[in-house]
C-alpha cells in the first residue's frame, strides 16, 4: 500500500477531490475493476460523480488509508 498521510492533501482547505487514476495509485496501484469490487462490496467510500467522472474526497481517501493501516498492524 502506499505511504500516504492526511498531509498529503491540505486540509484546511475545502475537502479538495482527487481523481480515480490518483485514487487507484494511492491504493497501491490496483486496477479499476478491484476499484469497483471494494465499491459493490461496501470495502471502500463512494465516489461523488461530477460530468460523467468520479472524484472522492481527500479526506474519505486518508479515513480509509489510515484504517487499512491500523488493520494490518493489528
Amino acid at each position: 500500500m502506499a505511504d500516504v498521510s492526511r498531509t498529503e492533501y491540505d486540509t484546511s482547505l475545502p475537502d479538495r477531490l482527487v481523481p480515480s487514476r490518483k485514487v487507484r495509485q494511492l491504493t497501491g496501484d490496483i486496477c479499476e475493476a478491484t476499484l469497483w469490487r471494494r465499491l459493490q462490496r461496501g470495502q471502500f467510500p463512494h465516489p461523488v460523480k461530477i460530468n460523467g467522472r468520479n472524484y472522492w474526497r481527500a479526506s474519505q481517501i486518508a479515513d480509509w488509508l489510515e484504517k487499512q493501516t491500523s488493520l494490518q498492524a493489528a
